[in-house]
């Protein structure tokens, strides 16, 4: 037996591929190296129902919070872009606005970010925020408030993903609205996974009661130790957990979860 591979799929991808593989090589025999893939096959699907999620609504979500308590992670995995989406749904920022929570939160934004530069830094700012590149998922929020930072510098990661990677976020502002919630606005992604993406813009995590993640997974490692518990919410978006958000057009059919499961 030379190889054996697992290729579960990002199962957001509407292809006609779309499927968990696994794949064996063998040095000659073809009828070991099949029964071994047809086996290990067999007991993914076994298992399937423990890969499942419960996302909470984003209301109930924000009304479990207890200020002071440490930092509880909004898990917005619907806009993940190391998922692939494009991480300017405004829908979390507009719901802890209302808060007064003490909550970070990211939105990617080139134009709201060019309203920041224009005020800089100290001055005051109204634009609105989200659903410039992918209007879909969210509508824009206003944002009004006080820009406290500008840059234009990447985020050198820290946490136990990719330490030590510079990742460009483009230019960025950082917005305190006074109402406990502060927003990095970014023209391209931060990196929520690492506390390093808020850390770098002068915003500490620790210091939150909630920070918001745009990561599917990868938080886990990020933030390891880091945080009290997070919550994973239930929204639409190009990588929601809820896949019956999302339309298949080209992928096989049936589809586990959506077609149930029991063949």
């Amino acid at each position: 037996m030379l190889d054996v591979s697992l290729f579960p799929v990002q199962p957001w991808l509407d292809v006609p591929e779309l499927g968990f593989a696994v794949t064996v090589t063998h040095a000659g025999a073809r009828a070991e190296a099949e029964a071994l893939a047809e086996r290990l096959a067999g007991e993914a699907w076994a298992v399937r129902r423990e890969f499942a999620v419960e996302p909470v609504p984003v209301p109930d979500a924000i009304a479990g919070i207890e200020p002071g308590g440490g930092p509880v992670l909004l898990v917005q995995s619907a806009d993940s872009p190391t998922s692939g989406a494009t991480a300017d749904s405004a829908a979390v920022v507009a719901a802890l606005l209302d808060s007064r929570l003490h909550s970070l939160a990211t939105v990617v934004d080139a134009p709201a970010v060019a309203a920041c530069f224009d005020a800089g830094a100290g001055g005051r700012v109204v634009t609105t925020v989200g659903a410039t590149l992918d209007p879909r998922w969210s509508t824009p929020v206003r944002l009004s408030g006080v820009v406290t930072r500008t840059g234009d510098s990447p985020v050198v990661l820290t946490g136990d993903s990719m330490t030590g990677q510079p990742v460009a976020m483009g230019r960025w502002a950082t917005v305190d609205t006074g109402t406990g919630l502060s927003v990095l606005v970014t023209e391209r992604p931060a990196p929520t996974f690492d506390p390093a993406g808020y850390r770098h813009v002068g915003l500490d995590p620790a210091d939150a009661d909630v920070v918001v993640v745009r990561s599917a997974t990868m938080y886990r490692a990020g933030f390891r130790g880091f945080y009290l518990r997070a919550v994973l919410l239930d929204l639409p978006g190009a990588s929601t957990p809820r896949f019956d958000y999302l339309t298949f057009a080209h992928a096989p059919r049936p589809l586990y979860p959506l077609d149930g499961g029991e063949a």
